[in-house]
């Protein structure tokens, strides 16, 4: 551990056990860096990392100073570490639903927004014990990171990825399950001809969802699936459904002949992309083309048509994660429970119906003839 955690780890064990008593003062920093054997500017960052916790106050000219209540605080307390590629639907479902049980708990709710190069803060708050919930793109989990979480010894949680094998909690939907559900649904509407819109991150979650959707027609060349398969590069969330709809418009036009007469699309950005893609260019929905979405969201329960959805039950995520946080803080988390696995379900509205004879007939402007 480094030499400012572990004064820090020190100062807050003497918080929780009123060694330094509630409005008390702590050791002025120069007495501290003398008690711990290090510098002063060392001794002044663990009482930084203190006072942005929350759990000390300084006053200018007299010192540092816990504050009332803060050997209670410390325990509740949780953050949320989001990277800003997963401010999507999904993600602030998440913070939403977060708040809620955290208000239920009496626990206070931070939120950090990650982006690439600013990891450290990050590290910082899973260092110091916090209890945290990670929702963040694979590739910060194979950094700076990542190497934070392994040493956190269940004080965060993984969402939406997997760590478990390093022995961090992690929570994730069953995308295999959820996919094949989708595909299943499609299939007995008469659907045969169905194409995938996803993300072109090379991730381990998008290699198992497209690998699913794959596995779903092992009767079909690689060549036939391809052409099928609708990748979005998406750099930011909320330019998600604005580059869908550039995407899917294209695709729509030189595929007017061999068009998929079915969609799935794994986000609800997608899914809005489409949707407005389909309006654009004449196709109407369910009549010339069905679609499912990845997640159920207010704009796919009220869009027109309402769109059936494959839910993947964002409360159960979170539960599951404070628990997995609530048995870390108590001792009493097990080595065979890292992993929870959320089970996804299909909820039917009107958006799926039986596949026309072949791709709707176009006018020469784009259009479907009434």
């Amino acid at each position: 551990m480094i030499k400012y955690q572990t004064i820090k780890t020190k100062l807050k064990e003497g918080i929780e056990c009123g060694r330094y008593p509630q409005r008390g003062r702590l050791p002025a920093e120069r007495d501290l860096a003398v008690m711990f054997g290090v510098s002063s500017v060392t001794a002044r960052r663990a009482v930084t990392e203190l006072v942005e916790e929350g759990l000390v106050e300084r006053r200018p000219g007299s010192g540092a100073y816990i504050r009332a209540n803060a050997s209670s605080q410390s325990i509740k307390r949780i953050t949320l570490i989001m990277s800003t590629a997963r401010e999507t639907q999904y993600g602030r479902e998440i913070l939403r639903i977060l708040q809620e049980n955290a208000e239920q708990l009496n626990w206070r709710v931070d939120f950090m927004y990650l982006s690439p190069g600013h990891e450290q803060t990050a590290c910082r708050v899973i260092h110091s014990g916090t209890p945290a919930l990670v929702f963040v793109d694979e590739f910060y989990l194979k950094g700076d990171l990542g190497e934070a979480l392994k040493s956190a010894k269940g004080s965060a949680v993984v969402i939406g990825n997997r760590m478990d094998h390093f022995g961090v909690p992690s929570v994730m939907a069953d995308d295999m399950t959820a996919i094949r559900m989708a595909i299943d649904h499609l299939k007995s509407a008469g659907h045969r001809e169905i194409g995938l819109v996803t993300g072109l991150e090379d991730t381990y979650v998008s290699r198992t969802q497209i690998a699913s959707w794959r596995s779903c027609f092992s009767g079909e060349s690689p060549q036939t699936l391809d052409r099928r398969l609708i990748g979005i590069a998406e750099k930011h969330a909320e330019c998600s459904i604005g580059r869908t709809y550039e995407v899917l418009r294209a695709y729509f036009q030189s595929h007017k002949a061999d068009r998929p007469t079915a969609l799935l699309c794994l986000t609800n950005e997608f899914a809005q992309g489409t949707l407005a893609a389909c309006n654009a260019e004449g196709l109407r929905i369910p009549r010339d083309l069905s679609l499912v979405c990845s997640g159920d969201y207010p704009q796919m329960k009220f869009a027109q048509p309402p769109v059936t959805v494959v839910q993947l039950d964002i409360d159960l995520h979170v539960t599951y994660a404070l628990e997995l946080l609530s048995a870390s803080a108590k001792g009493s988390n097990s080595s065979s429970d890292l992993l929870r696995i959320v089970q996804p379900f299909l909820i039917e509205r009107q958006s799926v119906a039986a596949p026309a004879s072949g791709p709707a007939a176009l006018t020469k402007d784009g259009a479907v003839p009434l």
